[in-house]
């Protein structure tokens, strides 16, 4: 296993853990806009 291979394989296990903390990010927005929509719309009526 070469230095740049090494480096290669880091760089890919970064993008893909940055990946994932996106999806999970996008899931906590739309879990917390669930939980934050029904009082807004229980409110307006």
């Amino acid at each position: 296993m070469t230095k740049d291979q090494r480096e290669i394989r880091r760089k890919l296990r970064i993008q893909k853990w940055l990946g994932l903390s996106e999806q999970f990010g996008r899931v906590v927005k739309w879990i917390s806009a669930a939980i934050m929509l029904p009082p807004l719309l229980v409110s307006a009526c």
